[in-house]
């Protein structure tokens, strides 16, 4: 079982990506290779937030689910609204890191033939911050090309 440990406000959660997960990511945003992306977790604004909270929520229920399947005590599942409502400021960061994670740790995959793992989030990612270096890039020089 691949997942991600977290403690939120006294809680132990376990975030998983599970197939589960992933069908009901295509059935909320549409089929996507580029959830983070697609989602904008990594942007400040109120849509990403929520996305990060609704798939924060989704994984943690799913990792809940598959330890509950492993015979392990049941914690209580964590909804939505109170995660929204109680998180602080300074959750934000550690909430997104988690869900990124997970996700990270849902795609991995051993490579047939290779001992590399292949991680597509991190590829996601990558692209993205290659993007806005070249979009800079670009506005750099094209504020030069103005004089």
């Amino acid at each position: 079982m691949r997942h991600i440990d977290i403690k939120f406000h006294g809680r132990e959660l376990s975030l998983s990506l599970t197939a589960n997960a992933l069908f009901k990511i295509y059935d909320e945003f549409g089929y996507t290779t580029q959830i983070v992306k697609t989602l904008k977790l990594t942007e400040p604004s109120e849509e990403g937030w929520k996305n990060t909270c609704w798939l924060f929520c989704l994984l943690a229920c799913e990792g809940e689910k598959q330890r509950r399947l492993m015979g392990e005590d049941h914690r209580p599942m964590l909804g939505m609204e109170e995660l929204r409502l109680s998180a602080a400021p300074g959750d934000v960061e550690p909430i997104r890191s988690a869900v990124v994670n997970a996700l990270r740790e849902g795609f991995r995959r051993a490579v047939e033939g290779e001992e590399e793992e292949v991680d597509l989030v991190l590829a996601e990612l990558d692209e993205i911050e290659k993007k806005k270096k070249a979009r800079a890039a670009i506005e750099q020089l094209s504020s030069l090309l103005v004089l």
